[in-house]
């Protein structure tokens, strides 16, 4: 969900030529914390006209919230405007806010929306690179349709995009990975999900990365036990050995796997219960060939999000007692996931 509310008060470092603005609002501080936004508005007031930039986004946050004034996102947007010119970060990603949401004061205007975000994000702002990567991804490249299930339609048309076409996924998956590598937590999470559902030639091994990373207990409940489950997931696939694939995919292409060392089995007459026969083992067998990453400008995603690319695996299938290997080819589709097909393995016959 896009990120609605901003650390109340957040400062950015200023020089400010009166000393005076500096006592006003450090003497509304703590009036601001303990709630007594009667005796803080004047000092606020005063500190702002001094040209306080950390006092102007106080007021634009009591004015959007309605503390200690009436209600008002036009005034709160006015605020926000006066202390991002002078540089405030805080008041940046609360125009992103503003502007993202809409509301019956201020229009909602997404391309305002994400041209603030960008200016935090592009001042290293943790909260502006994961806020610019949320109104993208929820956006121009939302792939998911009106109940938020994926839509084929838009997936297809996103992942046939050349690489030249993909700037502002370079721009997103940069600034979501900047925000991750300066410990936002929502930005951490958010990588985690993207690993997961992208095949790559070291994905695997960085989700778990990740998952070590994100402090327990931070998270709501439900997606720190979806987390767990993920770990356990990427877990078992590397205790089978080496692969590109996602866990989905995994899963999907096994089904093939089954019926491919099926069908092989029964050119050796091997039955058995079919419920005894499972996967032991993968091993990359022809490494990926001429892969094409977007270019993500940041350590955590740089070479995980897979455009093009061609490999195959060997997925080792113990059917009734008998190791069968079956060759799996991948083909990566271009929106993180991978075409496949099970083939006959020669040797085998």
């Amino acid at each position: 969900m896009f990120q609605t509310r901003i650390l109340l008060f957040a400062t950015v470092s200023l020089t400010l030529s009166c000393g005076a603005a500096f006592a006003s609002y450090e003497e509304a501080y703590p009036m601001l914390q303990r709630g007594d936004f009667a005796k803080a508005l004047p000092l606020l007031n005063d500190a702002a006209e001094k040209n306080d930039a950390r006092a102007m986004n106080a007021l634009a946050i009591l004015n959007r919230d309605g503390s200690g004034v009436v209600k008002s996102e036009k005034l709160a947007a006015q605020w926000f405007e006066r202390a991002a010119a002078l540089g405030n970060l805080g008041a940046m990603n609360g125009l992103t806010s503003i502007y993202a949401m809409g509301s019956t004061e201020v229009p909602k205007d997404l391309l305002k929306a994400r041209d603030w975000a960008w200016k935090a994000a592009s001042a290293n702002d943790p909260s502006g690179q994961f806020n610019f990567y949320q109104l993208a991804i929820q956006n121009e490249l939302s792939r998911l349709d009106a109940v938020g299930r994926i839509n084929n339609e838009k997936y297809m048309t996103l992942a046939k995009r050349p690489l030249i076409e993909r700037d502002l996924d370079q721009k997103a998956y940069t600034m979501l990975s900047r925000a991750a590598e300066q410990g936002h937590l929502g930005a951490l999470n958010v990588v985690n999900a993207v690993l997961s559902d992208n095949v790559g030639q070291t994905n695997a091994q960085r989700k778990l990365d990740i998952l070590d990373k994100l402090p327990a207990g931070r998270l709501p409940a439900q997606i720190e036990q979806t987390n767990q489950q993920g770990k356990k997931n990427y877990l078992y696939l590397k205790s089978l050995g080496q692969t590109y694939v996602t866990v989905g995919i995994f899963r999907d292409g096994l089904q093939s796997a089954l019926i491919t060392a099926g069908l092989e089995a029964k050119t050796q007459n091997l039955t058995c219960d079919l419920k005894t026969n499972r996967i032991t083992k993968i091993q990359v067998s022809r490494d990926m060939t001429s892969p094409q990453y977007l270019p993500v400008a940041a350590t955590l995603l740089k070479d995980a999000l897979l455009v093009k690319g061609e490999w195959q695996e060997i997925w080792t299938i113990n059917y009734c007692g008998v190791d069968i290997n079956v060759p799996m080819e991948f083909q990566a589709d271009g929106g993180g996931g991978a075409y496949f097909q099970s083939k006959f393995d020669q040797k085998n016959r």
